[in-house]
């Protein structure tokens, strides 16, 4: 794989960074706090999910975000790709999304940490790597790939214990035993499944005991199934001989039965039509009588319609003569209201000319008043806008010394809010001055641990021997020369003790000093984010400005208008000296208006007398068409004596009318009735016959014996079909179960088939345990041996020194042999620790993976000058890693590299010169 470039935005110093790398060896140099580890940390994050410290601190502070956006060459299919990581830092806490797109097709090709993570294990490895989904990422970038400022020797002078929890996941030794551990459960289901194979064989093989009976039972059924339908096929011969006969007696006693049915129909038919004949008869006698009493009443009823008629043509001239009362009752209304109305016009005639005379004479004290009240409403005007112009005087005032105090106040927080940025960016100075003296101390403990380690080893190795051997000169060692060794080993060991302790102080320290700023840091940045700025400044002052102009408007308008209220007060007392003898407008207002109705009076008088005329007419004409109906009440009287006079027989004539109109009817009816009761006799008569020769013909007792014999029949065959029925279903039931035994003897073989297959594959895999359990110490020590071997070769090229030979113990601690001599790891010179330990990570990387990425922060941290630039060639000239990445403070490796990247920082914010 190889990385493209590098864009940083609000990434702690930076605001909006971009960077870009090559081939080869990338060397980004600057002062010590100028931002040269964030470039790596931010790799890291983007690559490796890998992260010193929480995400909100990788934000910048100030900034609620922060986003690093990375591209890199594919060491999978050699196209490029992007990662872009983003962290939202709110008062709930921190989150981060991490998202992989492809910029030639321009699409997003996956989001989310799982994701992406599967994503960057195939394309930064490589097809065939040698890590596999297991592997930590970040692990391997701050162990192996990237590891961190201060920490590259720190691993080997730790103890073998903690040197063995970051190595073992690296070289994945410790898969050996979880596979041996793992395959415990399959062996335990294996054996657990052979003892459920031996229950099922064993269930099996008593089941099938009962073969050999069940066999036996349905050779027993089928011959009883076959004798019994042969019987049965006999009782169907015979009963079908009954049922012939049966149908044949059924035709004669359903036809005796018809017979039967039809002459009980006929004795009823005869029945009705005699009752009907006599129910005619009677109707045909009410005819005769009903039409009796019409003859004799019909003279009346003429009569009484007669007088009706005319009583209704009398009722309507009696509703003529009262409509035309009704409407000579409302003339008589209309007439009086005009006579009224009339009479209220000449009084208001009247009126109306005094009313003239009054208004004419006040017509100049009406001139006078209004000219008086024009005059003033001006002058209240005007001492009205004098009230308001000196409440905005005051409201000016008020505002003005507002506005100046916060203008004050805002100069006050600008000037605050500069000063903390100013202090903003001496805390983060300080913060990365306390990580790097921290990481230098961990180190430094780290060493010091390392060579306690080594004392307490030599001393004990000298009080535990009997014979003890001089660890300088290997030659035996006397009882008073081994005390004296123990006694300097023992001094020595107290004051590198003290110094270890010196070291942890300083570190603690530098903790407590870096919390405490990390506290001020997080505090003045909240401060500074309520703090307003100088672009806050300009809108107040111009506010200010605008508040003098106003009040400078309010007070020339108070001097111009101070004399309105003497005018006002003049004017209202000429006014109320005007009015104080009657309102001169009022009184011309009400005789002008009581005048001008003169036209509309004169009009309504004309009108009223008009109707009056006219409604007298109308009365008169009306009483002359009452006239001609003075005789209509005695007309009346003799009507309804003559209608109560033949009423009686009216309403016999009316009730017996329809009655004797049905007279011919009835005589009809009768005949026709006698007709229909002779022909139901006749009929009658002939059905009785045919009923007596049936029934003479029916033999009744055989009928019945031949039911019987059919019923038995018909009860033997249904018993015989029960059992025949009953032992099918047992043969079934018998056959079933034979052809399960069947089943269940395969499954017996296929049980022991499997119990077969089952030993075989425990066997296999108690085997296959054993070899993982016995092979993973041999394969990790060919691991570490492989790898030591790639070291030696790699520290060689690095120190340009091929007598010594460096060994990488199965401990993961580091010796190196100096003429047929070992030295410890701590025992060696910074130059050759950092040598030894660049050659380890790298020989991990060769043979660990495909990657061939490294990155070296401060490598030549505590070396003198003279190592510092050896080691720095030496580095320089590393070959099989496509991408170098050096990060130092000097100038060591300015020279020779392909792509120099300068940092610098001002103003609390790093930017790139590359």
């Amino acid at each position: 794989m190889l990385i493209h470039s590098l864009i940083l935005e609000n990434v702690k110093s930076y605001i909006l960074t971009s960077v870009e790398f090559t081939s080869g060896t990338n060397a980004i140099v600057g002062d010590n706090g100028s931002g040269k580890t964030t470039i790596l940390e931010a790799i890291g994050f983007a690559l490796f999910d890998h992260l010193p410290y929480t995400q909100a601190d990788f934000v910048r502070a100030g900034q609620k975000s922060a986003r690093v956006t990375l591209d890199f060459l594919s060491g999978s299919d050699e196209r490029t790709y992007q990662v872009v990581r983003q962290v939202h830092v709110g008062k709930s806490g921190s989150s981060s999304t991490y998202t992989v797109f492809d910029p030639e097709l321009s699409l997003k090709i996956c989001e989310g940490k799982a994701d992406v993570s599967q994503f960057l294990r195939q394309h930064l490895l490589g097809q065939h790597s040698g890590i596999d989904a297991a592997t930590n990422l970040a692990d391997l970038f701050s162990n192996a790939v990237g590891v961190p400022q201060g920490s590259f020797t720190a691993a080997f002078l730790d103890i073998p214990s903690r040197r063995k929890s970051i190595f073992d996941p690296l070289l994945r030794v410790a898969e050996y035993a979880r596979a041996y551990e793992r395959l415990r459960d399959p062996l335990r289901l294996l054996e657990q499944q052979q003892n459920e194979q031996e229950v099922i064989s064993s269930g099996l093989k008593g089941e099938l005991t009962r073969l050999p009976s069940a066999s036996a039972h349905a050779k027993d059924l089928t011959a009883r199934i076959s004798n019994a339908e042969q019987e049965c096929r006999s009782l169907q011969a015979a009963l079908a001989t009954l049922e012939a006969e049966k149908q044949a007696l059924e035709i004669q006693r359903e036809t005796l039965l018809t017979l039967q049915r039809r002459w009980q129909f006929q004795q009823q038919e005869l029945e009705k039509h005699t009752q009907n004949l006599e129910a005619a008869q009677v109707r045909l006698s009410e005819a005769q009588d009903a039409l009796t009493s019409t003859e004799a009443n019909q003279a009346g009823h003429e009569t009484y319609q007669h007088a009706l008629q005319a009583q209704q043509a009398l009722h309507e001239r009696m509703r003529q003569r009262r409509d035309l009362q009704e409407k000579r009752a409302v003339i008589d209304k209309q007439l009086t209201r005009a006579q009224t109305q009339k009479s209220a016009q000449e009084k208001m005639l009247a009126e109306i000319a005094t009313a003239e005379t009054t208004a004419a004479a006040l017509t100049d004290a009406v001139a006078e008043q209004e000219s008086l009240e024009a005059k003033l409403r001006a002058a209240q005007r005007q001492a009205d806008q004098l009230q308001a112009a000196n409440m905005q005087v005051k409201q000016e005032h008020a505002a003005m010394a507002k506005a100046t105090e916060r203008l004050r106040v805002l100069l006050e927080k600008v000037a605050q809010a500069q000063d903390i940025e100013a202090s903003l960016e001496s805390v983060q100075v300080r913060i990365e001055a306390l990580t790097q003296q921290m990481a230098a101390g961990q180190a430094k403990a780290a060493q010091l641990q390392a060579e306690r380690e080594t004392v307490k080893e030599q001393g004990q190795r000298l009080a535990d021997m009997q014979t003890a051997v001089c660890p300088t000169c290997e030659q035996p060692l006397s009882a008073t020369h081994r005390n004296q060794l123990i006694a300097r080993l023992r001094a020595t060991w107290d004051a590198l003790n003290e110094k270890c302790q010196a070291v942890q102080e300083t570190i603690e320290q530098a903790a407590t000093e870096r919390d405490q700023a990390h506290t001020t840091l997080s505090q003045q940045a909240q401060t500074l984010r309520s703090l307003p700025r100088q672009d806050a400044v300009e809108p107040a002052e111009t506010e200010l400005a605008a508040l003098r102009a106003r009040l400078a408007q309010a007070q020339n308008l108070v001097a111009s208008l101070k004399e309105a209220p003497n005018q006002v007060q003049q004017l209202s007392n000429s006014l109320t000296a005007l009015t104080s003898r009657g309102d001169p407008r009022r009184r011309w207002d009400v005789a002008r208006a009581q005048a001008s109705k003169r036209p509309q009076v004169e009009q309504a008088l004309q009108q009223q007398r008009v109707e009056v005329t006219q409604q007298q007419a109308q009365r008169n004409a009306l009483d002359a068409r009452l006239e001609t109906f003075a005789t209509i009440d005695e007309e009346a009287a003799q009507l309804t004596a003559t209608l109560e006079e033949f009423q009686g027989a009216d309403d016999l004539y009316r009730r017996n009318q329809d009655t004797a109109a049905a007279f011919p009817q009835r005589q009809q009816e009768v005949s026709e009735a006698e007709h229909a009761q002779q022909t139901a006799y006749e009929i009658y008569t002939d059905t009785q016959a045919e009923l007596a020769a049936s029934t003479q013909a029916f033999d009744e007792e055989h009928f019945h014996k031949t039911l019987d014999q059919e019923q038995e029949l018909r009860r033997q065959s249904v018993q015989l079909e029960t059992e025949l029925s009953h032992w099918r279903e047992g043969l079934a039931r018998v056959q079933e179960e034979i052809r399960q035994l069947q089943t269940k003897a395969q499954q017996l073989n296929t049980s022991q088939s499997l119990q077969k297959r089952l030993t075989e594959q425990y066997e296999l895999l108690q085997f296959l345990r054993t070899l993982l359990r016995d092979a993973g110490p041999l394969v990790t020590k060919a691991l570490v041996q492989q790898i030591s071997y790639t070291a030696n070769q790699r520290f060689c090229e690095i120190m340009q020194e091929y007598t010594r030979t460096l060994h990488w113990q199965e401990d993961y601690g580091i010796t190196l042999e100096v003429d047929g001599r070992q030295r410890a790891f701590a025992q060696l010179s910074g130059g050759e620790q950092m040598a030894a330990a660049l050659a380890i990570r790298l020989a991990i990387l060769q043979e660990m993976s495909d990657i061939t990425i490294a990155f070296f922060d401060e490598p030549t941290t505590n070396l003198d000058d003279t190592r510092r630039s050896s080691l720095a060639r030496q580095i320089l000239e590393i070959r099989g890693f496509q991408q170098l990445f050096i990060i130092s403070h000097d100038d060591s490796f300015e020279q020779a590299t392909e792509n120099l990247i300068r940092i610098q920082k001002r103003n609390g914010v790093s930017e790139v010169l590359q």
